[in-house]
């Protein structure tokens, strides 16, 4: 039986299909909404390779009951030169587990995949909550294998690739792995298992569907519209998305609140660069003349300083020297 009919990857899949299509579109990258339109799409991608996966991860997703920290600890640990998804397992002293999600597609040094993932740790280059969890007296007790495969073709990590961030994306909804699932935040509902019933805390800080995918050249023949969504515009493309999403947020109370909280605490931590953060941010707008009074030609900061020049003296006075004389 070939990993893309596999009863455990079939899980995975319709896992992953239930993040892909439940993510809003401005929440992912490009890439996921250009080549995931189906759910077929999923099973003929996982058809190009053989994706081997942890023996007990069925049983683990099919039982109505959480996983226990003893039988995520009994997933496997080493596959090297493959690619994979893995889980990281922390634990503490009379506190609750922690795991952490991410996936390893790494094929541009001599380390591939999951072995120049773990050298990474092995240097101390962990993930920002892994990193403050270790700091509060963590371990990092396991690096788990969830789902793995040979590094493949140059041609085929085109879409291979994304098929990855999207499994990581879906594992990581599964097993409530989300940091903000302790706010019961949007997607909470894509967990196995009820949010109150885990034994097991997150620690990933977001969903892997926002992240930027480094891909190789466009093989020959690759359709129009993934060709557009793979050049330069990408990058503008992921601006918009960021200012629709920031824009929207802004648009919740307990959001404007939290944001102004998290900048005024971060100025207070790094005062210098939050100064120079803001001179250029001036520059940038008064270049741009993004809030211009053309009667004046002047360029402002912001709406608020350009609205209280209109109604100023010195703008009232400049109309009034263009105006026409009455008949």
């Amino acid at each position: 039986m070939s990993s893309a009919t596999s009863p455990t990857m079939n899980r995975v899949l319709d896992l992953t299909w239930a993040v892909l299509k439940d993510t809003p579109t401005l929440q992912k990258n490009d890439l996921h909404s250009s080549i995931f339109k189906n759910r077929a799409d999923l099973d003929r991608i996982a058809g190009y390779t053989t994706i081997g996966y942890a023996p007990q991860l069925l049983g683990i997703l099919n039982n109505p009951l959480p996983p226990t920290p003893d039988t995520l600890a009994s997933l496997p640990t080493d596959f090297h030169d493959r690619w994979g998804v893995y889980m990281l397992f922390l634990t503490k002293t009379q506190c609750r587990p922690k795991i952490y999600i991410g996936c390893a597609t790494s094929t541009e040094s001599f380390k591939v995949g999951l072995e120049s993932r773990y050298s990474d740790y092995d240097l101390g280059n962990w993930p920002v909550y892994v990193q403050k969890s270790i700091d509060e007296g963590y371990v990092v007790e396991h690096r788990l294998v969830l789902l793995h495969c040979p590094v493949p073709s140059w041609d085929d990590i085109f879409e291979l690739r994304p098929l990855f961030y999207a499994m990581e994306a879906g594992l990581c909804y599964a097993f409530a792995a989300v940091l903000a699932f302790q706010g019961n935040f949007a997607l909470s509902h894509l967990s196995v298992w009820p949010l109150s019933t885990l034994h097991i805390d997150g620690l990933c800080s977001h969903n892997a569907l926002a992240d930027g995918i480094a891909l190789p050249p466009l093989p020959e023949g690759t359709p129009e519209d993934l060709i557009l969504g793979h050049t330069v515009d990408r990058l503008e493309a992921k601006r918009a998305r960021d200012r629709a999403r920031y824009h929207e947020s802004m648009k919740d109370p307990k959001w404007r609140a939290k944001h102004r909280a998290l900048t005024k605490e971060y100025q207070e931590a790094n005062p210098d660069k939050a100064k120079e953060t803001a001179r250029k941010t001036y520059l940038r707008t008064l270049a741009l003349k993004k809030h211009f009074c053309p009667e004046c030609s002047r360029a402002f900061a912001s709406n608020k300083d350009l609205n209280r020049h209109k109604n100023g003296s010195k703008h009232l006075a400049q109309i009034s020297i263009r105006l026409p004389e009455p008949l």
